[in-house]
C-alpha cells in the first residue's frame, strides 16, 4: 500500500500515528517543471498470528524458537511466545524499565538488549531472566548487534552518535558521530 502524506516525516522515520515507515521521494510537479517532496508509506507483510489481547505491541525480536514482545504498557515485562504456535510461554521482568525505545537480540550471547531513554541505559536480559543494566547517556534509542563481533550498537539521539559496546561490558569502546 502506498500513499502520500505531505504532513508526515520525510526522512525515513516512523510515523507513530500509523506505525508505518515513511520514505521520502521526489516526483515531478504537474505544469511547474520543478519537483516537490511527497512521502510514501510502505506497508507490507502478512499477519502471522494474533497475540492475546492486551496493550499495543511496541517492539519484537526473536531468539531460537522464541518471540520476545514489548507492549506499550506500564509494567516492566517482556512477553515470550513460542515462534511456531505463538502461545505465551513466560514473562521476563526488567526492573525500572520506563522509556523503552528499541529491543534486539544476540544469538551468540543468548540475550536481549533493551534501550531505555528515560533512564539513560541499556538493559541486557539473559534468556533465563537475569538483567544487567548499562548506563548509556545522551538518549539511547535504536540498537543493533554486530554479526561478527557481537558488539551492541546504540544510537544516541541527543548527540547524533552511535555508541559501540562490547557484549558484556558496560563502557563504550568508541563513538561514531556525524
Amino acid at each position: 500500500m502506498f500513499f502520500a502524506n505531505p504532513n508526515g516525516p520525510t526522512d525515513g522515520r516512523t510515523d507513530r500515528r500509523h506505525r508505518n515507515i515513511m520514505l521520502p521521494a521526489q516526483i515531478s510537479a504537474n505544469g511547474g517543471g520543478g519537483t516537490k517532496t511527497v512521502v510514501l508509506c510502505v506497508s507490507a507483510g502478512t499477519a502471522l498470528a494474533t497475540l492475546p489481547d492486551g496493550e499495543p505491541l511496541y517492539n519484537v525480536t526473536s531468539l531460537d524458537n522464541d518471540v520476545y514482545v514489548l507492549r506499550w504498557k506500564e509494567t516492566e515485562q517482556i512477553e515470550v511466545f513460542d515462534a511456531e504456535t505463538y502461545a505465551l510461554l513466560r514473562r521476563l521482568t526488567v526492573p525500572d524499565l520506563e522509556g523503552f525505545a528499541d529491543m534486539t537480540s544476540c544469538g551468540h550471547s543468548r540475550c536481549l538488549y533493551v534501550s531505555d531513554y528515560i533512564n539513560d541505559c541499556v538493559d541486557r536480559v539473559e534468556v533465563d531472566g537475569a538483567v544487567t543494566q548499562w548506563p548509556v547517556t545522551d538518549g539511547p534509542c535504536g540498537m543493533s548487534v554486530s554479526a561478527t563481533t557481537h558488539n551492541v550498537l546504540v544510537t544516541c539521539h541527543d548527540v547524533c552518535a552511535i555508541r559501540v559496546h562490547p557484549p558484556r561490558r558496560p563502557s563504550p569502546r568508541s563513538d561514531v558521530q556525524r
